[in-house]
């Protein structure tokens, strides 16, 4: 069987196999988005611990402790997998970083200071680690619960206008 599956898997043209696994892709993002069976509350639990997890300091790493912690929380697996690659800003993450700095530097009693035109080194980081990671925790709470609450009420209303077309169906 295996061998059956893989000479299918050789023999398919590779564009018809990017084109299908794009399209199922986009197929599952979305029903899992709009026609899921979840309620309004987990799927916006889920946008908040995407939220969370993309703005910790943690890069590199979003993905597999996004997959982790939606497996532990049963929560829409598919819906935080891909906020955290869609909601992480790469481009901006040495801004990010900095913000995450001044901000824990807020409640250290001896913050560390550092100018918008000094060099961020690694060994600046390295000193001051804690203020790094609390402004980073406080700036990912922050993310989680902006999107939390603003996702919400955009899911009651998936959820309404769902259970609405479902009842006219039935009649």
């Amino acid at each position: 069987m295996k061998l059956l599956l893989l000479s299918a898997i050789v023999r398919t043209p590779k564009k018809k196999r990017r084109k299908v696994t794009r399209k199922a892709l986009w197929r599952l993002t979305r029903r899992s988005l709009i026609n899921s069976n979840e309620s309004p509350k987990t799927r916006a639990f889920s946008v908040a611990i995407a939220g969370f997890l993309a703005f910790v300091p943690l890069y590199g790493l979003q993905t597999i402790l996004g997959i982790l912690v939606a497996f532990a929380l049963r929560l829409n697996k598919v819906l935080v997998i891909v906020l955290i690659n869609v909601i992480t800003p790469y481009p901006l993450v040495p801004i990010i970083m900095y913000l995450s700095f001044k901000i824990g530097g807020i409640f250290m009693e001896h913050p560390a200071q550092i100018d918008a035109g000094q060099s961020f080194s690694w060994q600046l980081l390295k000193n001051n680690l804690v203020q790094y990671l609390s402004g980073g925790l406080i700036l990912a709470v922050a993310m989680a619960l902006v999107l939390g609450f603003v996702s919400y009420p955009l899911f009651v209303f998936l959820h309404r206008k769902r259970l609405r077309g479902l009842s006219i169906n039935k009649k």
